[in-house]
Order: structure tokens, then sequence, then C-alpha cells
């Protein structure tokens, strides 16, 4: 095998080495030296596998740690975060792997937890809950758990924003209150229960 290229990446510091025409790895200018992988240079089977499966490994762990910090992060997030940083998807998958065998990759505790911040500080509607954690690349299977494991009573979180926002239901006309509804709408509750909750309002 023959190092073809070593080019510079262009969203971090580290180099792209190309053997024999064909991505192998992205490594810190000091690796590069250190193994002798510059352009030209031949590499043995052994140290592409060594570079591969326990160098790269190694540095994916302990940037998918740096990551991860304090705070939850889901499956893709760190997936996402491994792949830009140039680590192969063989690599990642490893990584992310290893990190959900010891519970600090968990996209159930980290929906669950979503959820309950969510709608303590900023409700939304199931369905607008649904589609955010979707965007944060949760797993349908996984959201609809999370979702049937929480209690979410929407018209009580409908009438905490109406209060929040001051609306006055006995001095709207009906343009204030489309916009009313396109409001709830955008929160992602359900129109049936929206119309629901507005016209008992009182009861709630």
């Amino acid at each position: 095998m023959k190092v073809t290229d070593v080019v510079k990446n262009k969203h971090n510091d580290k180099y792209s080495v190309f053997i024999d025409g064909d991505f192998a790895f992205s490594l810190a200018m000091g690796d590069i030296m250190f193994f002798k992988l510059e352009q030209g240079n031949d590499v043995s089977e052994k140290t592409y596998e060594y570079i591969k499966n326990e160098v790269m490994l190694i540095k994916a762990k302990n940037r998918a740690a740096a990551f991860l910090g304090a705070s939850k992060k889901t499956e893709k997030a760190v997936y996402d975060k491994l792949s830009e940083s140039g680590y192969p998807e063989d690599i990642c998958e490893k990584v992310i792997e290893e990190l959900k065998s010891y519970g600090y990759i968990n996209d159930l505790d980290y929906a669950l937890s979503y959820i309950e911040d969510r709608l303590k500080v900023n409700p939304r509607g199931v369905y607008g809950l649904k589609m955010e954690l979707r965007q944060k690349g949760v797993k349908d299977s996984v959201i609809e758990k999370a979702i049937d494991m929480t209690e979410i009573d929407e018209s009580i979180y409908i009438k905490q924003l109406m209060i929040k926002k001051r609306y006055d239901l006995q001095d709207m006309d009906e343009k204030e209150k489309k916009k009313l509804y396109d409001f709830l709408l955008r929160r992602g509750f359900s129109y049936g229960i929206i119309k629901d909750t507005i016209k008992n309002f009182d009861d709630i």
C-alpha cells in the first residue's frame, strides 16, 4: 500500500490520508509524521490496521467523550460529530455501540428528559414534540415509547400558554381567534384539542 495524497481538512486541523487513491483516515500532523505517512511512502498492512483499529478508535472515543460532557446527546448527534471530525463510518459505529453499552448514549432517556424539560419551560403538543425529536435524529419507535411513558394533557398546556400570553377570549374577534389557533398549531397541538380547550376554557 502507498500513500497517494495527504490533504488538509477544511473544517478542522486534521489531514485526510489517501492510500492507493482511496481515503483511509483523518489524522493530526503529529500522527502523520510519527507513522511516516508522507505522500509516496509505503504503508504496511500491520501499520494500516493498527492506525485504523487502535489509534483512530481511541481518538474517536476521546472525541465522543469530550462532546458528551455532562449533557445528554442523541446517538445521531454523536455520530455526526465524529463524522465531521473525520472518523470513518465503521469507527463511528464502533464508538457509538460501546458508548451505548455503557449507558453514555441512550436515546430513550434523552427523549424523556427532552419532553420533560420542554413541557416545563416551553410547552409543545404531542405532534410538536415528535417533530422536534425526529429532527434530532431520534427514531420514531423510541419517540413513540417516550410519548407513551409521559403523561401529557395537551389541554392543560394550552391553557397555561393562553394564560401566560394573556389571551382574553371574551374580547377576541374572529381574526384574533384565528391568530390564537395558528399560534397553538405551530406549537404542535392538535386542532381538535385546541378547539375543545378554547370552547371549554373556563371548565378546565
